[in-house]
C-alpha cells in the first residue's frame, strides 16, 4: 500500500488524466480506485459509476457495488452486483461483493456460497476461501465469533470503524 504522499500524487495524476480524457474508462476506473484507497467513497462511487456508464464492465460494476455497500446502501449494492453477475457471468470480484452484501444482511449460508463461487472462478481462490471461513462460516462465525455476529462485525468494518478485533478480544468482551 502506498504511503500518503505517494497515494496523493497518484490520485492527483489520475484526476488530471480523467479530467483531460473524461470518456476514458481506464482513467476513470483507476481514479476511482485511488479515491477508494484514500477513503473518498463519494468520489470513488462517482468515478466507478461514470466508468460503468461509459462502458459496462464487470470490475467497475463490482467496485461500484462495493462502494455502495461501504456507504451503507446494501440494497443498491445487491442490485448492482446482481446485474453485473447477470451481464458478465461469474467473476470472482462480483461473487465476493455479493457475499459481503449477504454477510451484512445476515445470510452467512448465501455468503459462503458466493465466496465459494468466487474461489471457483478466481485464478487463486485461497483469499475467497479464507473470507468464507472468516466471515460466513455458520459454525464458527468470523474469526471464531458466535454465528450471530458476522453482520455486525462486517458492518463496523465497512463503515471504517476500528479494525476487526481478534477472536480472543471479542470473546472476552462478550463474556
Amino acid at each position: 500500500m502506498p504511503d500518503g504522499a505517494e497515494l496523493a500524487m497518484a490520485r492527483r495524476h489520475l484526476q488530471i488524466a480523467a479530467e483531460l480524457s473524461p470518456r476514458n474508462v481506464r482513467y476513470r476506473s483507476a481514479y476511482g480506485e485511488a479515491l477508494l484507497a484514500a477513503g473518498d467513497l463519494a468520489g470513488a462511487l462517482a468515478e466507478f459509476t461514470a466508468a460503468a456508464d461509459l462502458e459496462p464492465g464487470a470490475r467497475n460494476e463490482a467496485l461500484q457495488a462495493f462502494v455502495a455497500l461501504k456507504l451503507g446502501r446494501t440494497s443498491t449494492a445487491f442490485a448492482l452486483v446482481d446485474r453485473a453477475l447477470r451481464a458478465h457471468g461469474a467473476f470472482a470480484l462480483g461473487h465476493y461483493v455479493r457475499g459481503l452484501c449477504r454477510v451484512v444482511e445476515g445470510d452467512p449460508v448465501g455468503a459462503a456460497a458466493d465466496f465459494a463461487a468466487a474461489a471457483d472462478v478466481a485464478w487463486n481462490g485461497a483469499f475467497f476461501l479464507e473470507e468464507r471461513a472468516r466471515l460466513a462460516d455458520p459454525a464458527a462465525g468470523p474469526l471464531g465469533l458466535a454465528p450471530e455476529l458476522p453482520a455486525e462485525v462486517l458492518k463496523r468494518f465497512l463503515r471504517g470503524a476500528a479494525t476487526l478485533k481478534r477472536a480472543e478480544t471479542a470473546s472476552a468482551e462478550r463474556a
